[in-house]
């Protein structure tokens, strides 16, 4: 194989005039040149054939033959190439091709590509060579696919991966039930209820499976329901509100979905903290009409110029009062009480007031007339 560099520069010396070559050199030259070039074309169209079909790697391979492909396209580019063909083309020597502009690109690319999954396409050979279990080779394979979902050849490997495991997986299933193997069965049924398959597990496979780790998945659901049960206790011995909560909903949903009923053993040793969770609400439920019977109280006392003030507004006041002594079941505060005495005087005096005037706007007039009568008798008998 000709040195391209080389060859590049001396193509250049003769076109500069400065080759000295004669017209058998020349010949040669071109010749050699193009059938460079053409060995070059001719393993770029069988990597992109490859790259196609999805064999990245051994296009890749192929491509890293002496010369390299990429190197070798970007060398033999020069500038003056089109006046090298002009040249050849009259004096009838070889013309050469020229790769294709796509082609490159699309191994260039692969390149790139390559390079995001090359640890993890250097771990699937070496699982292939050192026996590993089908399993293995399959997580593996999928953590590829997800890097490079394009891959034609990762793609069909994968499905004829996980079309092995389903024959494979039922088997695995039995042998785990006869061994009561529980956590390797719970793995078989979450790989195929939940696992990321290329295509989904046939309904046939998915009953069958739910069927043999049924002992499996019931003894992790009562291991969870105690753990469940247990988690609530903590939150309870902290007496924390919010986790004993959020505890007792988690074990309220698990147990529905066990549907365990609610006099279930487990569940029964939880009644003294559904007890004092029912005392925490009443007691909630019971601040909070404490706190609208203050409001009122307090508005009634600010606004109180707004009423007519009579014995209704005492009424008023004693009425919700008693409420707040009733659910609270104790004293009202001092200084709450104070200002209801304050408010009551202030409401006993102005009625006081009122009824006062009532009486002068009736004696007043009498009175008067009294003395208008009084006064000229005094002071006839004078």
């Amino acid at each position: 194989m000709i040195d391209i560099i080389k060859t590049v520069g001396q193509i250049r010396d003769q076109l500069r005039g400065r080759g000295g070559l004669n017209e058998m050199a020349q010949e040669a030259l071109a010749t050699d040149y193009a059938n460079a070039i053409r060995n070059v074309m001719d393993r770029l169209d069988l990597c992109d054939s490859f790259l196609i079909n999805g064999y990245r790697s051994e296009a890749l391979h192929l491509s890293k033959i002496e010369p390299e492909i990429l190197d070798f396209a970007q060398n033999a580019n020069f500038a003056e190439k089109k006046d090298w063909d002009k040249f050849c083309l009259e004096h009838g020597y070889p013309v050469a091709g020229e790769a294709s502009a796509n082609s490159l690109l699309n191994l260039n690319q692969a390149y790139s590509e390559d390079e995001e999954v090359k640890d993890l396409l250097d771990e699937f050979r070496r699982l292939a060579l050192s026996n590993a279990s089908l399993i293995e080779k399959l997580t593996v394979l999928r953590s590829i696919h997800q890097l490079d979902s394009n891959n034609v050849a990762v793609l069909k490997n994968l499905k004829d991966f996980e079309s092995y495991r389903l024959k494979d997986i039922e088997g695995c299933a039995q042998a785990s039930l006869k061994s009561k193997d529980w956590p390797a069965l719970m793995s078989l049924r979450r790989e195929v209820l939940d696992g990321v398959w290329l295509t989904p597990p046939p309904d046939s496979i998915v009953q069958k499976i739910k069927a043999i780790s049924a002992p499996a998945q019931q003894i992790y659901d009562n291991k969870e329901f105690e753990q469940a049960a247990e988690k609530v206790k903590r939150a309870f011995g902290e007496l924390d509100n919010h986790k004993v909560e959020n505890a007792m909903i988690e074990f309220e949903f698990i147990r529905e979905s066990m549907n365990a009923a609610s006099d279930h053993p487990v569940s029964k040793k939880l009644d003294n903290v559904r007890k004092w969770m029912a005392g925490l609400k009443a007691a909630e439920k019971r601040n909070i009409l404490v706190s609208q019977q203050l409001k009122s109280l307090r508005e009634l006392i600010v606004n109180r110029h707004e009423y007519v003030m009579d014995k209704t507004l005492i009424d008023d006041v004693d009425l919700i009062a008693e409420k707040i002594t009733k659910l609270t079941g104790a004293q009202l505060d001092t200084s709450v009480e104070n200002d209801i005495n304050e408010f009551k005087k202030e409401i006993t005096k102005n009625i006081f007031k009122k009824k006062l005037n009532s009486i002068l706007w009736v004696v007043g007039p009498v009175i008067l007339l009294i003395i208008a009568i009084l006064i000229p008798i005094i002071i006839t008998r004078k």
